[in-house]
């Protein structure tokens, strides 16, 4: 196997537009950089996949289209082995082209600039390709919290008690016959809103945990972050009383940071496991149907600010007035020395399905959400029953949608999986 890396730092200047909440504003200052990097992975048989990661909300469809047809026609990479993830942070730019209530703030220069960044990074990192050993392993570190009251109205408030996925993935790509990581990739779970809505750039606690890493292993070392499933996981700051959460500082997304980077060191140091050098991938589309669409008039009657926007936004991408009754999808899977997989899944996807993935593809995973698309919340059946902030209709029409995902959407998430795997099972 050979592995190749490159970092190109993507922080917009002071003043864009940023993204993550209603109501924000020009950023004001920037506290730490934002990095978009890029991984070529190349297996003993030739195949070639790149990965990038980059400290943005997320990727919208249309971006990831282009990005990959010119990767394609530049690398000769096939789509469907290239993966492209935003660590979710809420202090960077607005960035997604389907945000209702941001789609005219975007800045069509930064974007123009994030995709050069794309082909830029990718071919530094082909070109750097070195001859490694693959070694994984996994560990767990809370570093976030359940935010899902367990009871109605299902608000978002602390649940110590609620569901968390705070599976640990490593992928070490070693120097040649030692333990010595020249890449390490790693996954974690926690929505990147420690600052709340302060108009500061940052890549919150994900770029605390890589610095922390990168500086343990030293120059010429490079540290990978891929954002778990964490649509109903928020940092562990709460308020006095533990009855609601309180805003953030810079010292709690590096005290998170460093915790998450010290669990990915013991990983290292204690519980690796050898991985051949094959690599296999594949993707499945799916369309993940709606229900409860309305109309347009009504939207445009609601009390609701993201309603109305979405109202606006809707008429001016549907003009016919024939709004869609499904949302395109994706899962991507990669297996690597037949021993561990990078599952990439769109969409702020909750705790519980990141969990059912893992299970079904019965082997070490890393589950990358906020991948390949950022169509919209992706709840279970069960949150999507009973509503709330991740299971709701409003949260579809700030992305962009006219109705809420139909409960059965986790399904076709979990078999979409499990069918990859059975074709890498079965050799396919």
């Amino acid at each position: 196997m050979r592995v190749g890396v490159s970092t190109i730092d993507i922080t917009p200047p002071v003043g864009i537009w940023m993204s993550g909440y209603g109501g924000r504003a020009g950023a004001e200052t920037v506290h730490d950089p934002l990095w978009l990097q890029a991984v070529a992975v190349e297996g003993d048989g030739g195949e070639v996949a790149l990965w990038f990661a980059a400290d943005l909300l997320g990727f919208d469809l249309q971006f990831v289209q282009a990005a990959r047809a010119a990767l394609t026609a530049q690398c000769g990479v096939p789509a469907e082995a290239i993966l492209l993830s935003g660590s979710h942070t809420h202090a960077g730019p607005a960035f997604i082209n389907h945000f209702a209530t941001e789609v005219p703030h975007l800045d069509a220069g930064y974007r123009q600039r994030v995709f050069d960044a794309v082909l830029t990074a990718a071919t530094a990192a082909l070109a750097d390709r070195q001859e490694v050993d693959l070694h994984y392993g996994l560990g767990r570190c809370r570093v976030g919290i359940n935010r899902r009251q367990p009871s109605p109205p299902y608000s978002m408030v602390p649940n110590p008690a609620g569901f968390y996925d705070d599976t640990v993935g490593v992928l070490a790509f070693c120097e040649p016959g030692t333990l010595t990581p020249r890449v390490v990739v790693f996954n974690a779970t926690c929505h990147p809103t420690t600052l709340g809505s302060q108009t500061i750039l940052s890549a919150d606690w994900p770029g605390a945990a890589r610095r922390a890493l990168q500086a343990w292993l030293g120059e010429g070392r490079t540290a990978v972050f891929l954002q778990g499933c964490c649509g109903n996981i928020r940092p562990r700051t709460v308020a006095p009383g533990g009855s609601g959460f309180k805003q953030g500082t810079p010292a709690d997304f590096e005290r998170m940071g460093q915790a998450c980077a010290h669990e990915v060191i013991r990983v290292l140091m204690d519980a690796l496991q050898p991985a051949a050098g094959t690599l296999r991938f594949a993707a499945k589309a799916l369309e993940l149907p709606l229900e409860e669409i309305g109309d347009l008039e009504t939207y445009r009657q609601s009390s609701e600010l993201y309603t109305r926007a979405f109202a606006d936004y809707a008429a001016e991408r549907w003009p016919d007035g024939v709004l869609p009754t499904a949302v395109p999808y994706e899962v991507q899977q990669f297996v690597l020395g037949e021993a561990v997989g990078v599952v990439a899944l769109p969409g702020e996807v909750v705790s519980e399905i990141g969990a059912g993935v893992r299970q079904v593809t019965g082997r070490p995973t890393l589950v990358a959400a906020y991948s390949n698309g950022s169509p919209a919340y992706i709840p279970s059946a069960r949150i999507r029953h009973q509503g709330g902030y991740e299971g709701g209709q409003r949260n579809l029409q700030i992305y962009g949608w006219p109705g809420g995902l139909a409960p059965d959407c986790e399904r076709l998430i979990l078999d979409a999986a499990a069918g990859l795997n059975g074709e890498f099972r079965s050799g396919g």
